[in-house]
């Protein structure tokens, strides 16, 4: 639950004088599972308290982030980035003596002249030294967790935070009686109810076709293009593929799904894009039959939001790997929500038979998407926008 006004502990900076704007700095990585959050959570403050907030991100260099940002009147300040893998790679000598140096020292500044009121961490490499230098400067520190299990970023942030947002319930957490089970903050524009015969429409789908959606995170996932590029004979029998393949590979795999398909007829029926824009996700999402997907926690909480039967194929190397696992097991409970595939046993053949024996039995589809629904927390950025309303005595007719 959300604490109550007299319990949020205050510091010297929480009285904030009506004549000047309180300024709230956002620290995350440069992938859409770090922006969009936030982006939800700067919304409800806007609708909120029109005028009330200034707002800024720093986080490493990155274009989405920019020009995201830009359409939220967010002031983006880029770092060098820089992270360290669990693997030999000369990459870390580089980050490590060169980029990590570079990031604590242009956030040191940014921090210094933004001077903010509150800061608040979506995790990741790319947060600690902004978030680092907010608890230096004894700004309050809120932190923000979207995986079942914490990040080593937030782990560490977790001591020096004044709070620590959640979005899995029995997630594997410290510090709980710092804790808040607010979900994964989710643009609200994309939850307006739109039917599936009106997303199809609008985005020019057979209505009698049912739909795939494919996503493998902002920035793609090689292993998921080459496994449905192999898999579109089959598939565009009787499905629409909607495929997010990510900027990087998207010429690549729009080539080579015309020499995987021979039939036009048959390749009109698949949708490759290289990322999925708002007005396009909504209707995505709200067309999809089924969703098949990587597991990062962002994602399924819009999964569960849309009350959307999935596979999910979480990614199992690096850091993330053991977190996507952890949260698709945890969200699929016993295949009740969603079906899981390890990425060792997903082939294209168990693929093709594991979409067209979900089909044959359309119940097994419905019930997916009923429980998945009962995960959702849709008011999430809301929760947490009402937390920074409280934390600052502002009030709003809309509270």
């Amino acid at each position: 639950m959300l604490p109550d006004k007299t319990k949020v502990k205050h510091s010297k900076k929480t009285k904030i004088f009506s004549s000047r704007k309180t300024k709230i700095l956002f620290a995350g990585g440069g992938s859409g599972g770090h922006i969009y959050p936030i982006v939800a959570i700067i919304r409800e403050l806007q609708e909120m308290a029109p005028g009330a907030f200034k707002f800024y991100f720093i986080g490493p260099r990155s274009r989405l982030a920019k020009l995201v940002f830009a359409q939220e009147e967010t002031k983006v300040y880029s770092t060098a980035g820089g992270k360290i893998r669990r693997y030999f790679s000369w990459k870390n000598l580089v980050d490590i003596l060169i980029k990590f140096p570079i990031s604590f020292i242009l956030s040191f500044f940014y921090v210094f002249l933004i001077a903010p009121d509150i800061a608040f961490s979506k995790g990741g490499y790319g947060a600690f030294p902004a978030s680092l230098w907010s608890w230096f400067f004894q700004v309050p520190l809120l932190i923000h967790e979207s995986d079942s299990q914490m990040g080593r970023t937030n782990r560490l942030l977790a001591r020096l935070a004044t709070q620590i947002f959640v979005s899995f319930p029995r997630g594997d957490y410290p510090f709980k009686q710092k804790q808040i089970l607010s979900g994964n903050p989710i643009r609200q524009e994309l939850l307006a109810p739109l039917s599936p015969s009106q997303a199809k429409q609008e985005l020019g789908l057979d209505p009698q076709r049912p739909v795939l959606l494919v996503l493998g995170g902002s920035q793609g996932s090689q292993f998921l293009n080459n496994i449905i590029l192999t898999s579109l004979p089959d598939l565009l029998e009787d499905f629409t593929i909607i495929h997010q393949s990510g900027e990087k590979d998207f010429k690549t795999v729009k080539t080579l799904s015309k020499v995987m398909v021979a039939n036009d007829q048959q390749l009109s029926f698949y949708y490759p894009y290289p990322f999925l824009e708002e007005w396009r996700l909504k209707r995505a999402y709200n067309a999809a039959d089924l969703i098949i997907s990587r597991a990062g926690g962002g994602t399924i909480s819009e999964i569960a939001a849309f009350g959307k039967p999935s596979l999910l194929v979480p990614l199992t190397t690096a850091v993330a790997g053991s977190h996507q696992v952890a949260n698709a097991y945890r969200f699929a409970r016993d295949k009740q929500r969603a079906v899981v595939v390890e990425e060792k046993n997903f082939t294209p053949h168990f693929f093709c038979e594991t979409v067209h024996q979900l089909f044959r039995h359309p119940y097994l589809l419905v019930e997916m998407g009923t429980k998945a629904s009962f995960f959702a927390r849709p008011k999430a950025g809301k929760k947490i926008a009402k937390y920074l309303m409280q934390y600052f005595d502002l009030t709003s007719s809309k509270l």
